[in-house]
């Protein structure tokens, strides 16, 4: 029996990392990006798998985005057995310039939605054990 997994923050290095391995481990994936990077991965994984491969934006600053992720993936792939949380922003700037929506736009991403994914699954688990595996970036907090 296959496995189901959703990789939050696909286009960047970890996320493409994790998909190699899952996929060929023979998992069904959802694979999630923001709008800048959809294109990109859409092109990267045009190719035939033998597994599903569903990619899907999603903006990690709105929970209703969030929430609409987990269900499109249950609705596609059925319960997730890994969930793999790799989305993160990190501005590089001088901290005089970090402004008040810099801060909140990566709090809201880095560590926030964290907090709304980890939620949302608990509620839709049935039976099933999910593993989650939850990268912090270095500019959550």
């Amino acid at each position: 029996m296959k496995k189901n997994a959703i990789i939050f923050g696909s286009s960047g290095g970890l996320g493409l990392s994790f998909f190699n391995y899952l996929n060929k481990n023979n998992y069904n994936l959802i694979l999630t990006t923001n709008s800048k990077n959809f294109n990109y991965l859409k092109k990267k994984f045009k190719s035939n798998f033998s597994n599903k491969i569903f990619i899907k934006k999603c903006n990690f600053e709105s929970e209703k985005s969030i929430i609409n992720l987990i269900k499109f993936a249950v609705k596609k792939i059925g319960e997730p057995d890994l969930i793999i949380n790799t989305c993160g922003i990190f501005y590089y700037d001088k901290l005089n310039n970090f402004s008040y929506n810099k801060a909140l736009k990566t709090f809201k991403i880095n560590a926030l939605s964290t907090v709304i994914l980890n939620k949302e699954i608990y509620k839709i688990k049935k039976k099933k054990l999910t593993k989650i595996i939850s990268i912090g970036s270095s500019s959550a907090l």
